[in-house]
């Protein structure tokens, strides 16, 4: 399609200001190839008509030919008309590169083009402003699909790992199609950057634009690294199948964060999360020290440590966020609980059952911090109690 990759070392405010899909075609283009099948079209019918008259003028007078004779006439004719003149392919302007980096033989790519060519696109692109099943952009799939099937009968997309059970028309057909949404969606997009980079209040506004994109995202991955990291020590406190890694899968129980700027620095503030349990945040808490404790390694205990303690709790709790559907109540906040409306804890249908014990979670969690000495001086310091109780 002609799509480069984004050049290394670029910074994202330069690849948002740069088009990358090609533009869709423009009127002339459109134009010309309509008017290329249509002038095609009356070339072979115009030597169908002359034929005809040439086969009448050598039978007697009044001789009428019948449907056969007629379909005959008009096939030798069209089929002399396409050898006499034979379709010429469009000169094509978005030749791929010899050398551009490719999962595919670079001879596919070109058969393609050749095919494209040979049915009147000058270039390899899609109308990104008009629906899939228009006549240009379904000409163009079509011609896509066929080759792409050749390539991959050939074993040209070998390093996609394409079963071929999944390699049906339907399945191509709607994987292009999507791809062409998803595209269109993008190419919007990219006018808009492409319009705002023209003036120095557009740049800005697409600066601040970018910005706020890569905080979300940024936000949104730290937020998934955090729920892994205490669900993998989860599963080693507890178990895979336990009632507590389960409870520990739903994200909505682990809260955001935010960045607060000051003097031009950042600093992060966990975002409290008003319905959880005092007990439940202790729990959490106790995760989040068990995640860097396990490691050994100085680099690895600082990185640990840096994604989960994330500073103190924002003055402002996220109001927002709500328990999962059919959570355990008991890990609930009382206090908030009894704020809310009856829709809302309807539509919650909370658990009153307890599958998690809390109490014992948190002891296990905390067993697990200690050490062997520890708990063999306690045991022994029991063992005394117990034997000076049986005296008495």
């Amino acid at each position: 399609m002609g799509i480069p990759r984004k050049a290394r070392g670029s910074s994202a405010f330069q690849s948002a200001g740069t088009a990358k899909l090609p533009d869709p075609p423009t009127d002339d283009e459109r134009h010309d190839w309509l008017t290329r099948r249509q002038v095609r079209e009356q070339f072979i019918r115009n030597a169908q008509d002359k034929a005809l008259k040439k086969y009448i003028l050598k039978k007697p007078m009044g001789f009428k030919p019948n449907h056969k004779q007629k379909k005959m006439v008009e096939k030798d004719a069209a089929e002399m008309a396409t050898l006499s003149n034979p379709m010429q392919p469009v000169v094509f302007k978005s030749r791929i590169l010899s050398n551009s980096r490719s999962k595919y033989p670079h001879h596919f790519a070109t058969q393609c083009e050749a095919s494209l060519a040979m049915a009147g696109f000058p270039r390899c692109m899609f109308d990104w402003e008009a629906s899939y099943d228009t006549p240009w952009n379904s000409a163009t799939a079509t011609i896509i699909l066929s080759h792409w099937l050749k390539a991959y009968e050939a074993n040209g997309a070998r390093e996609f790992g394409i079963l071929t059970k999944d390699n049906t028309a339907p399945n191509c057909e709607e994987v292009l199609r999507r791809w062409c949404g998803n595209k269109a969606t993008k190419f919007r997009e990219q006018s808009r950057n492409v319009e705002l980079m023209k003036t120095p209040e557009g740049q800005k506004k697409l600066n601040d634009n970018i910005l706020i994109a890569q905080s979300i995202t940024n936000k949104r991955r730290q937020k998934d690294k955090i729920y892994q990291a205490r669900r993998a020590t989860g599963v080693r406190l507890f178990g895979e199948n336990s009632a507590e890694v389960q409870m520990l899968s739903h994200e909505e129980i682990h809260s955001d964060d935010e960045l607060v700027v000051s003097n031009t620095s950042g600093s992060r503030q966990k975002l409290r999360l008003e319905w959880r349990s005092a007990a439940l945040d202790t729990l959490i808490n106790l995760l989040d020290q068990a995640h860097w404790k396990r490691k050994r390694i100085p680099k690895d205990i600082r990185q640990a440590k840096q994604l989960v303690e994330r500073g103190v709790y924002a003055p402002e709790a996220d109001k927002d966020r709500y328990p999962p559907k059919g959570f355990q109540l008991s890990l609930v906040s009382p206090v908030w609980y009894d704020q809310q409306e009856g829709l809302l804890l309807e539509e919650l249908a909370l658990n009153e059952e307890n599958p998690v014990h809390i109490a014992n979670a948190i002891q296990g969690v905390m067993q697990s911090f200690r050490s062997r000495a520890s708990m063999a001086a306690e045991e022994a310091a029991g063992s005394s109690s117990g034997v000076m109780a049986t005296q008495l």
